[in-house]
């Protein structure tokens, strides 16, 4: 992996990590990364390897999804995925509710947490005239003038930055800004 620029290795481990998690199979990672099957296959074996945990959770997950039909996020909201009930583990609904398990967990619970996120942030984010455009995934887009530019950034990283939203690990997020959106992305 990269190891030259400590953003490229964090966005690489991040789209294994999430890869792995997600059910993606050994090909579907191979070729992401332009290797071989048998690379992706080891290195989803040393990954589960090194972080069984992970893994437990996912059957975990799964096997409470196939028990009663639906997950839960980490802070208490289901969503219902009736065909991970389905006999049939070779049927395609069953496949596909199968992927979703696990990532509906943690994307909901990422998706739980910018909620509280904005709830917490828009009364002091609006008093500096700053202003909500969108949410998109774990990325909060606002207008914000000139002027507030480094207070609202403030606020943000103190709303983000929390060891209270979830009892198992903190949350970290790192505020940036930009004219537009390609520039906030990549300062």
């Amino acid at each position: 992996f990269p190891s030259h620029d400590t953003e490229v290795r964090r966005n690489t481990m991040k789209s294994v990590l999430l890869g792995i998690m997600y059910c993606r199979g050994a090909k579907a990672i191979a070729d992401q990364f332009n290797q071989t099957i048998d690379w992706a296959e080891e290195l989803i074996a040393d990954f589960n390897s090194a972080y069984p945990k992970i893994a437990l959770f996912s059957r975990k997950t799964v096997h409470f999804a196939e028990t009663y039909g639906y997950v839960v996020t980490h802070l208490g909201r289901k969503r219902r995925l009736p065909d991970i009930q389905i006999k049939d583990k070779d049927d395609w609904r069953y496949q596909e509710a199968f992927r979703q398990c696990v990532n509906s967990v943690i994307q909901g619970t990422a998706a739980d947490i910018m909620k509280i996120v904005c709830i917490t942030a828009a009364p002091f984010v609006w008093a500096l005239g700053s202003r909500f455009c969108g949410l998109v995934h774990d990325e909060l887009l606002l207008y914000v003038p000139n002027e507030n530019v480094q207070k609202t950034m403030g606020v943000l990283n103190i709303a983000v930055n929390r060891d209270d939203l979830l009892p198992f690990v903190p949350v970290r997020g790192t505020p940036s800004y930009g004219d537009n959106w390609l520039e906030a992305k990549n300062p």
